[in-house]
């Protein structure tokens, strides 16, 4: 199965299991994932703004160029997941969830304003 082009807009599946899926081009904002399992998953390129990752495994999930901005990652497991690339801005998302998470170095700086840090380079005072 593979899932290229579709709407799932506030699509319901949670509790849900994904093995060896693809997606790409999907609109899935404000989908409800919760407490789903993916194995073995590629987004690429989908909208998955505002989603219910919540307590989700996302083990080894890739993530290119997809939208996950104010995602709720509450309690996810993340290790493995390559999120490099996507727009992560607002996701709900600590530092136990991220903990073996593969981010680029503006995600990092997004995580941490977000966590409430200021970042200041040595010579700003």
């Amino acid at each position: 199965m593979e899932l290229i082009g579709c709407h799932l807009i506030g699509w319901q599946c949670g509790e849900a299991q994904f093995q060896d899926v693809p997606f790409k081009d999907c609109h899935a904002g404000f989908s409800q994932f919760a407490y789903s399992r993916f194995k073995a998953v590629r987004f690429e390129n989908c909208d998955l703004s505002e989603v219910n990752f919540m307590e989700v495994d996302l083990s080894g999930t890739m993530f290119v160029d997809c939208d996950l901005r104010n995602a709720d990652l509450t309690g996810t497991r993340l290790t493995g997941v390559d999120l490099r690339g996507s727009q992560i801005d607002g996701a709900r998302v600590g530092p136990r969830e991220l903990k073996g998470a593969i981010i680029d170095p503006n995600q990092a700086l997004a995580i941490v304003r977000g966590l409430g840090i200021t970042v200041k380079t040595t010579d700003e005072g």
